[in-house]
């Protein structure tokens, strides 16, 4: 039989949850306060799910009878704790490219908001004040862009600005220089 207990413990989205339930798995929706997890709150479960809230530790996989892997829904693993889970056999995973296209979007709305006084223009406007000739503002393109570090979401940020018109610059002592200037940085 196929079919595994599946914890979410900082919640999920409808459409995944349907998903899980759809392949045959039994999901548990639930919120647990640490002492809740470390009584064994997991225990029976095939599997956690847990985004950022939910820290897995040493004491929570010992509590946690059954448990073979935990789930990261997102990038960074750094609430699991990785050496006690591999001591106990339990599988860790995350999705490191699951909000890529999200942080990307955000970081460009915010460029936009900075260059064009969204916010100082939406409160003033709110405040009863038409500021438009004090908010000018400036187009990005023909700017430059720096970005320190040119791992997914900063070649996605780049992408982007490109598309705006900017030019790229990066720094990035971890990446081959061929990947910078494949993109054109």
């Amino acid at each position: 039989e196929n079919m595994a207990r599946i914890a979410v413990t900082d919640g999920m989205a409808e459409a995944a949850v349907t998903r899980l339930e759809e392949a045959g798995h039994e999901v548990v929706l639930a919120h647990h306060s640490v002492q809740d997890l470390e009584d064994g709150a997991l225990t029976g479960c095939d599997a956690v799910v847990v985004r950022s809230a939910t820290k897995i530790t040493a004491g929570v996989i010992a509590a946690s009878q059954g448990l073979r892997l935990i789930g990261r829904a997102g990038v960074g693993v750094d609430n699991i704790d990785l050496a006690a889970a591999s001591a106990a056999g339990i599988i860790v995973c995350n999705t490191p490219g699951a909000s890529t296209g999200s942080v990307v979007e955000l970081t460009i709305g915010h460029l936009l908001a900075s260059v064009r006084h969204i916010c100082i223009g939406d409160r003033d406007l709110r405040a009863g004040e038409w500021s438009k000739k004090d908010l000018t503002g400036t187009e990005l393109a023909g700017k430059r862009l720096g970005l320190i570090g040119f791992g997914r979401i900063a070649q996605g940020v780049g992408r982007v600005a490109q598309a705006l018109g900017m030019e790229l610059h990066s720094f990035d002592p971890y990446l081959p220089a061929e990947i910078a200037e494949a993109a054109g940085c």
